[in-house]
Parts: C-alpha cells; sequence; structure tokens
C-alpha cells in the first residue's frame, strides 16, 4: 500500500541522477558561477538532509523563509520549520532529480528541479513522491546565498 506523504523541497536535491553539481537542464547551457553557487547551495542543503543535521539544513534557509511542507500550505517561523523537517527524517528518503534549471538576476535567484522520492514510513509502508520543486533564493552578506521561499509542489498548478 502507497501512503502519500508530502515533503519540503530539499528532498528533492539527492544526487542519483544528477552528474555534475555544474549541470543545466539544458545541454546548450553553460552554467556560470552564480548559477553554480545556487545550485551548491541546494545540493549542500540536501545531502545535510540526509545526513540528519537539521542545523546544517536550517543554515541554507533564511530565518524569514517560507515553505510548503504540504501543497497549498505556507509554513514560517524557525520553530515550526525545525519540527516539520525533524518529522521528515523519519522516513529514510532516497531523491532524484530529472534535472536543475537556474535563473539568476542581481541578488535573486530560482531555482527548479523535477523529482522523485522513494521511502518508508516508521510503520514500514513505502512512499513513492514526484513533484517539481520550486524556489527563490537571495544572496545575502556578500555571496552567500540562502533559500527564501520553498515548493515542492510547483508543478500541481499545471495539473
Amino acid at each position: 500500500m502507497k501512503k502519500k506523504v508530502f515533503l519540503p523541497t530539499l528532498m528533492f536535491f539527492l544526487l542519483p541522477g544528477f552528474n555534475s553539481p555544474a549541470q543545466s537542464a539544458d545541454p546548450e547551457h553553460v552554467i556560470n558561477t552564480d548559477e553554480k553557487q545556487v545550485l551548491d547551495t541546494v545540493l549542500s542543503m540536501t545531502r545535510a538532509f540526509e545526513n540528519r543535521d537539521i542545523e546544517g539544513v536550517l543554515s541554507h534557509y533564511d530565518h524569514d523563509a517560507v515553505i510548503a511542507f504540504t501543497p497549498g500550505t505556507a509554513t514560517s517561523g524557525a520553530g515550526e520549520i525545525r519540527e516539520q523537517f525533524l518529522q521528515f527524517f523519519a522516513i529514510n528518503p532516497a531523491f532524484d532529480y530529472g534535472g536543475h534549471k537556474v535563473f539568476v538576476t542581481d541578488d535573486t535567484a530560482l531555482h527548479i528541479a523535477p523529482w522523485t522520492m522513494q521511502g518508508t514510513a516508521p510503520d514500514g509502508i513505502q512512499i513513492n513522491e514526484k513533484g517539481l520543486s520550486v524556489s527563490v533564493l537571495k544572496r545575502m552578506n556578500g555571496n552567500v546565498w540562502r533559500i527564501i521561499v520553498d515548493d515542492p509542489y510547483g508543478g500541481l498548478l499545471a495539473q
């Protein structure tokens, strides 16, 4: 029996389907330095998530971040965001991406990535999900990118 679980964007960034941290969904596009830094930020957050490193995960988000842990619902506030991420650690998720697209203008970036996720709920039920992650990042303190808006269900509007 499949169980439907909604997961935050960080889950859509695992590397099995991703050949290089500087790869783009468009094979003709040569990724620039800003785009690579944005992508590296997202992938670093994902590694922290996979390692169940809550402080590492949270360090990639702005203190005013908004995250859609469930479709159509915005979660904000450090305590609530922390609690939501900690709950997801229990399912042992494995992610794969169909590519990454990054757009940067000045100090703002948009990251888009289709994802699939497999995991196991604490009761042993297999979980299989897919979606389209849409995230907005902001460059802060010179050259540090932080996620400010995170919606792993951006593709639902197209359905």
